[in-house]
């Protein structure tokens, strides 16, 4: 070929290549002047979809920057990472009595401890309708207070990791005696990857000593001392479950704006309002709703304790799906003000919840973070 029109090709070639940078350049430049955090949110922090503030290379999915391949909508089972866990209904759980000496670690203690050990496997099956189960047959493991640092949950957990393998999704610590700390019963959440529950992402794994198998861990202050095993079962139903439930939508009020407002006053139970399907109400609050003859509800005294999740729990923890549940379904939610006079006030469905908090899905990876909520929320009685 001519060396003058290989010369002249070379040059038309650069000349289009700077054209294209340019318009580049300049496309890059006025998405800065309308956005100024255009392309510079990194991996794992809030964005708004279709704004361009993801660094190049991810993408903006439920108000987080993610790489493509980090997203799972809840559906069928796959492999990779917290993939498999998006709607786990087969759990395992580890047993843990500390106490102040070995004194305390009596043959009492470990008996009670084993009984509710023994019946909770059943006590969760029954709250899921069977929708899932718990696997409790691991070895209670002991505890002494002169092998930990402190006694905060993580530290309590670090020290079972060392002699104990990482394979549970919950870890329940029973103290031997309610002043072995000042902690009150509770749930510490070790990490949140699902979105559409109403809480933010997170992920503390190695503060608790797991590569990231632990969701949460329980602490059952004075559990050992409630009047029977089942109800002690049930306050390990109660901490679990909020791994899960209960944040979405807001506290209740009769204010229009307020789209869902099924929460109580502290935003982690349901309001009371909101009716349940069962005869005993719901863990975390709905109740079960009666007519009065002038058309106001009173709430039933029936049960003592609430021993079954509510659908909408269920959903939250991906056991109903749109393949076994009507999403449609609606729940009364009423004006609870005066229980014995609760008066209608609208409807709501889990469709609604998903309105208002996005479709529950879950990411792959969540970036190691320091922070996230210990939910103190059962006192028993």
């Amino acid at each position: 070929m001519n060396s003058k029109i290989l010369t002249a090709l070379v040059v038309i070639l650069m000349l289009s290549l700077g054209c294209v940078n340019s318009a580049q350049e300049t496309a890059e430049t006025q998405s800065r002047e309308q956005n100024p955090l255009f392309h510079t949110v990194p991996e794992g922090s809030a964005c708004v979809d279709a704004r361009g503030d993801c660094l190049p290379g991810l993408t903006c999915v439920n108000a987080v920057c993610q790489k493509p391949d980090n997203v799972q909508t809840a559906g069928p089972i796959g492999t990779s990472s917290n993939q498999e866990r998006c709607r786990q209904n087969q759990f395992k759980m580890a047993f843990v009595l500390v106490a102040d000496n070995n004194q305390q670690i009596t043959p009492e203690r470990m008996q009670r401890l084993q009984a509710i050990k023994d019946v909770f496997p059943e006590t969760f099956s029954a709250a899921t309708f069977n929708l899932a189960s718990v696997d409790t047959a691991y070895p209670i493991v002991t505890i002494t207070g002169d092998q930990l640092d402190d006694r905060a949950p993580e530290t309590i957990a670090k020290k079972f990791y060392e002699s104990n393998p990482d394979d549970f999704d919950f870890i329940s610590i029973f103290p031997a005696a309610p002043e072995f700390s000042n902690l009150a019963t509770s749930n510490s959440q070790v990490q949140s990857f699902i979105q559409g529950l109403g809480k933010s992402l997170f992920n503390r794994s190695s503060q608790f000593g797991s590569s990231g198998k632990l969701l949460s861990v329980g602490y059952y202050r004075d559990s050992l001392s409630v009047p029977t095993t089942e109800s002690s079962a049930v306050q390990i139903l109660h901490e679990a479950g909020h791994q899960w439930c209960c944040y979405v939508g807001e506290r209740f009020s009769t204010d229009p704006a307020v789209q869902l407002g099924i929460l109580d006053d502290i935003e982690i139970h349901f309001y009371s309002g909101l009716s349940s399907p069962y005869s005993c109400g719901a863990i975390y609050g709905p109740s079960y709703w009666m007519p009065n003859a002038d058309g106001t509800y009173n709430q039933s005294k029936e049960c003592a304790e609430s021993r079954k999740y509510h659908p909408f729990t269920l959903y939250l923890m991906g056991l109903y799906t749109r393949e076994n549940y009507d999403f449609d379904k609606k729940f009364q939610l009423l004006n609870a003000t005066y229980n014995d006079q609760a008066v209608p006030f609208k409807e709501i469905s889990i469709n609604d919840i998903i309105a208002v908090e996005g479709e529950r899905t879950c990411v792959n990876v969540v970036p190691e973070t320091s922070v996230g909520p210990t939910v103190s929320t059962f006192i028993a009685d």
